[in-house]
């Protein structure tokens, strides 16, 4: 809940959300009225209560019927996960983001996530998929960068990141992982042509870079014949990828002056003119439900895939329940709902984690007391990988 006592999600709501707001303000050259309405939310956060949506998206009936429990309660007693997912709902709502059409709708965010293109842009030496490898190594790296792409989250307003253009080695980045099943999955990969893949993706910016690098060499090297990347229909935790910033960064990435940049968007456009990649946008991933909620649509179709890749940490929450688990209950357990092969690659960003043994966990406290929060840590978790 937002109301536990020096937990991050009470955090969260008095020192994030507002300061969130405070940015769409700065960054956007919004209509006074607009700019009432995103005051006015900040204001409702402290003082008012949970209040329906009334816009004109296509998803106001279905929200809510999942607010209606919650109706005339202070924002405090919400759970947090949910919380999160209904305030960046509200600024939608705040600055009128459905009433336009869909390719002239303003995402708030849009600045931070541009910035943070550009920084990984101009520091970035070599495209990793380039580099002279073995298949293995190279699939092995770019997991790991996959999963430290996932440290800069612009909803934490700070970049937790080293510099972009330090790559870092494959010793340096294991050192600071607290669960590491990289080695599992690879194997795996490299052993057993996959027919599909599926990632649920996280961040822009320079994470969904890392992730392009995964893609390319996935499908490069034929690892599988096709990959399904699942995207946030709109805006959403600041930083979320949306199939707008997909193309918005290979945009980015033909325009480059660098070649080997240019090269990489050319081949991710092939993927996509073949249907090898596939963008998706399920309503499923921008309401506040955790996967066991998940519809049997969406359900049957990830069944589908001989790997899910999980990424980030409110996808992580997703799967495993925004919940009190003891860390040492089993992730495969907890998880063993969900029929397909998963791999997990998470940055430690809130406080839940499962599967480690509390000898891990006095070890880390000893050594880092904020590790559960400040982005410094990442696990690789798998499940259903023999």
């Amino acid at each position: 809940m937002l109301s536990e006592e020096g937990s991050f999600a009470k955090f969260t709501f008095f020192n994030r959300f507002p300061k969130i707001i405070q940015q769409v303000i700065n960054d956007n050259n919004l209509p006074t009225k607009l700019v009432q309405e995103l005051e006015t939310l900040r204001h409702e956060l402290n003082q008012g209560t949970i209040r329906e949506l009334n816009d004109n998206a296509w998803d106001v009936s279905t929200w809510n019927n999942y607010l209606k429990p919650y109706f005339g309660k202070r924002w405090i007693e919400l759970p947090f996960f949910f919380a999160e997912v209904y305030f960046y709902r509200r600024i939608l709502q705040a600055i009128r983001y459905f009433d336009a059409p869909p390719e002239k709708r303003i995402d708030p965010f849009a600045v931070p996530k541009r910035e943070s293109l550009k920084k990984v842009l101009k520091l970035e030496q070599q495209p990793l998929c380039d580099l002279e490898l073995p298949v293995k190594e190279k699939l092995l790296q770019s997991i790991y960068n996959s999963l430290w792409g996932n440290q800069e989250d612009l909803s934490q307003l700070q970049n937790s990141q080293q510099e972009q253009g330090q790559r870092i080695r494959l010793e340096e980045q294991r050192s600071n992982l607290i669960v590491d099943h990289a080695s599992l999955v690879t194997n795996q990969l490299i052993n057993n042509t996959q027919q599909r893949i599926d990632i649920i993706a996280d961040n822009a910016g320079s994470e969904l870079l890392r992730d392009l690098y995964l893609i390319d060499i996935i499908l490069s090297q034929k690892i599988a014949e096709v990959i399904h990347v699942h995207l946030k229909r709109h805006p959403t935790f600041v930083s979320d990828a949306t199939v707008r910033d997909f193309l918005m960064t290979l945009q980015y990435l033909e325009n480059h002056s660098y070649e080997a940049f240019q090269f990489l968007a050319k081949r991710v456009r092939q993927y996509l003119n073949s249907h090898q990649l596939r963008l998706r946008e399920d309503p499923f991933w921008t309401m506040p439900l955790l996967c066991w909620e998940m519809d049997t649509h969406l359900k049957n179709d990830l069944s589908k895939a001989n790997l899910v890749i999980i990424k980030g940490d409110a996808n992580y929450r997703r799967f495993v329940g925004d919940l009190h688990w003891e860390p040492s209950e089993s992730f495969e357990n907890i998880v063993s709902y969900f029929s397909s092969p998963l791999m997990v690659l998470r940055v430690l960003k809130s406080e839940l984690i499962v599967g480690i043994t509390p000898e891990i966990i006095n070890h880390l406290q000893r050594q880092d007391s904020e590790w559960l929060i400040n982005g410094r840590w990442g696990i690789i978790q798998a499940k259903g990988i023999s």
